[in-house]
């Protein structure tokens, strides 16, 4: 996202001084934007928003549509894994870390009554699931969703900030209500954001069972188990402190070699294997 930004950004710059490049000298120029943000990624979105201006959501959510996803074996098992059961407990909501509503088109096309929430005041109906659109929500169709505006779009670093500095902000405190109060599967997260973890451990700290895992997290293995025996024992010793480190915020991590192995792990999870 941070780099079709700055192609957008770019773009806009050289037609404002009537410069015509060739794509190679562009992909220089991004490379070069891109190793002077390197690890800094919520101050180079915080770059692209000033630079942007009042356009920048909008170049966000053109970004996001500008190619149809189609159909998505990853979806197919998240909408799976929310249809109801005749008298089986099932998902209570989805928390939404993306912008997009990718995840409520799938619901309907699987005959999943959902709503999305991207501002406080917005509850769901007994008979619909919540989608929790706790950095923002950029929907296809705008006049859907009233009061869009005040949704507060977490993207670069002045609204992370923001929302850090908002404990009571509703995000925050929808987050804690789950995380308190169910047992949560984290799925396509890296679990490296700062506000994620900093809600984890107030939860965990205030859990009844501290010695006990509650939630779930998918997570590819950084370091492949193969070639010498010292690199295969190091793995293996950086994956247990890996899963030492998550105990710490009462998560227990299910590996996977590859994300394209996530869809079959949901399925296993929906059929109780």
């Amino acid at each position: 996202m941070i780099s079709e930004l700055s192609v957008t950004y770019i773009d806009r710059e050289l037609k404002k001084s009537h410069i015509s490049v060739e794509e190679t000298e562009k992909k220089e120029i991004l490379s070069e934007l891109n190793a002077r943000g390197k690890g800094r990624l919520l101050l180079q979105a915080r770059l692209l928003r000033h630079a942007l201006d009042k356009d920048f959501s909008a170049e966000i959510k053109q970004i996001l549509y500008r190619k149809e996803s189609g159909n998505s074996e990853l979806l197919e098992q998240i909408v799976r894994l929310c249809t109801p059961e005749r008298g089986k407990f099932g998902i209570r909501a989805i928390v939404d870390y993306n912008f997009d509503d990718l995840i409520e088109t799938a619901l309907e096309k699987g005959n999943v009554r959902c709503r999305p929430v991207y501002r406080a005041g917005i509850t769901p109906e007994t008979a619909e699931l919540g989608i929790y659109h706790v950095h923002g929500f950029l929907p296809r169709k705008e006049e859907l969703y009233p009061d869009l505006e005040k949704s507060l779009l977490i993207f670069s670093e002045e609204s992370y900030h923001r929302l850090l500095s908002e404990p009571y902000h509703w995000a925050n405190l929808c987050q804690l209500n789950f995380l308190n109060n169910n047992t949560c599967l984290f799925v396509g997260l890296s679990m490296t954001d700062t506000n994620l973890r900093r809600l984890l451990e107030a939860a965990w700290q205030n859990s009844d069972s501290p010695d006990e895992c509650r939630h779930y997290a998918i997570l590819k293995k950084e370091t492949a188990e193969n070639g010498s025996r010292a690199k295969r024992s190091f793995a293996r010793a950086y994956r247990t402190l890996q899963e030492e480190t998550y105990a710490e915020f009462g998560i227990d991590v299910l590996w996977v070699d590859d994300y394209s192995e996530i869809p079959a792990l949901l399925r296993q999870i929906k059929d109780g294997k």
